[in-house]
C-alpha cells in the first residue's frame, strides 16, 4: 500500500496551500506531512496507519532520517550520530524550505 492514491493529490494540495490549522502554515516536512494526514482522514480509516506508515518511510528518506535504522544496527557508526544527524537535518530541511511544493 503507498501513501495515498492520486486522487487525494488534490486534497493534499489544498491542505498544503491552506492549511486547516495556523500551526502548518510554515513551509517545512512536518506541515506537509499534515497536509497528507488531514486529507488521509477523509478517507478509508481502517487503510490509515498503514498509509500513515508509509508517508513517515518516504518522509523519513527526504530529510535523511533514514540513516537512524542503518547507524542503530552498526553501533561503531553511532559515535558521531547525533552530530551528524543534526547536520545533516538541517541541511535537508534548509533544501526543502527553498523548493516549491509545486
Amino acid at each position: 500500500m503507498g501513501v495515498c492514491a492520486n486522487s487525494y493529490i488534490p486534497g493534499v494540495l489544498k491542505q498544503w496551500r491552506e492549511p486547516l490549522h495556523s500551526a502548518f502554515e510554515d513551509r517545512n516536512v512536518w506541515s506537509l506531512f499534515n497536509a497528507f494526514t488531514e486529507t488521509l482522514k477523509q478517507g478509508n480509516l481502517a487503510e490509515l496507519p498503514k498509509r500513515t506508515e508509509a508517508l513517515h518511510g518516504l518522509l523519513d528518506i527526504a530529510v535523511g532520517a533514514d540513516i537512524l535504522c542503518e547507524r542503530s544496527q552498526h553501533p561503531s557508526l553511532t559515535i558521531n550520530y547525533g552530530v551528524d544527524l543534526l547536520a545533516s537535518s538541517r541541511a535537508r530541511s534548509a533544501q526543502l524550505q527553498h523548493r516549491s511544493p509545486y
